[in-house]
């Protein structure tokens, strides 16, 4: 499971596992109808959804439909469709099986009409930050939202992992090209975050800075 390079191969033909890593990230957090001092917000989460894999399933196997439902749960909390996602933080591990999965589920739940959703995962820079995993990826995601781009994403020569390319055909699923993509204000971005064990989370993103309380 672990990569002999060193490196989350997210996307590439190279990918071979991941690669622990450490680190944390501390948000602070505050209801939008409770009264507080005057605080610009950075953005909201307007949804969010955790499930578990099949109990039928081995630890380390992949449920791409336990994924799609999950997503699906938190576009349906947030009140949005899967298909509104301008953007996706993926669980992205860099592994052979996890990524053509992930992508599958997902884009089997943002088909139909729409804008073209952008993919990326920060664990090709930081490596699995094992708890905090999914904390880099809201990180990452409110950043993108903040300013409104999405950074390049370098895939590791040899290219696109094929199964990863199969998965996206025909999808509106893509990945960011060397200049990278823009965000319009208000737009929602997804964050995945997949455990070892099972457990499934995402979350859903809104841009733009509203202020709360007294100016």
């Amino acid at each position: 499971m672990l990569s002999p390079t060193a490196r989350c191969h997210t996307f590439s033909a190279a990918a071979d596992g991941y690669v622990r890593a450490e680190g944390g990230v501390v948000f602070l957090l505050r209801s939008t109808s409770a009264p507080a001092p005057a605080l610009i917000p950075r953005a909201t989460v307007i949804g969010s959804a955790v499930n578990q894999n099949s109990r039928r399933k081995p630890i380390t196997a992949v449920d791409p439909l336990a994924q799609e439902r999950v997503i699906r749960a938190a576009c349906e909390d947030a009140g949005v469709l899967p298909r509104d996602l301008a953007a996706v933080e993926m669980h992205g591990t860099g592994t052979k099986l996890g990524d053509p999965v992930e992508i599958s589920a997902l884009a089997a739940v943002t088909a139909g009409p729409g804008a073209p959703c952008t993919l990326t995962a920060a664990k090709m820079h930081f490596g699995h930050l094992e708890s905090a995993a999914g904390a880099v990826g809201m990180l990452k995601a409110v950043l993108m939202l903040e300013h409104g781009q999405i950074p390049p994403f370098a895939v590791d020569s040899p290219g696109v992992n094929p199964a990863v390319q199969k998965a996206m055909l025909g999808s509106r699923l893509r990945i960011p090209g060397p200049g990278g993509e823009t965000l319009a204000p208000g737009s929602l971005v997804g964050v995945s975050s997949f455990g070892f064990a099972g457990s499934n989370a995402h979350i859903v993103v809104r841009g733009g800075r509203e202020r709360y309380g007294p100016p």
